[in-house]
């Protein structure tokens, strides 16, 4: 089974250029347009990495990061 990767950017662009090359590498990818749904999606799945903007409107990257790394069974998922 391939590497879960959530993919958390709020530029539509950057999300499928980045989505389209990891499943080319053989990744399964995750997508969400915010931090928001980054949160959500990484507790529902917990993926085996995250790559996530730093800077997007609403709750900016940082913020998600705080948010993933309080929860223990996300706090050891690289981002």
């Amino acid at each position: 089974m391939p590497p879960l990767v959530l993919l958390v950017d709020d530029f539509e662009d950057n999300r499928d250029l980045y989505e389209e090359y990891l499943v080319y590498k053989g990744y399964d990818v995750m997508v969400a347009a915010n931090g928001v749904d980054g949160v959500r999606i990484a507790c529902e799945r917990r993926p085996d990495i995250i790559l996530l903007d730093l800077r997007m409107p609403g709750m900016s990257g940082q913020e998600a990061l705080l948010q993933m790394k309080a929860r223990p069974d996300l706090a050891g998922v690289p981002v």
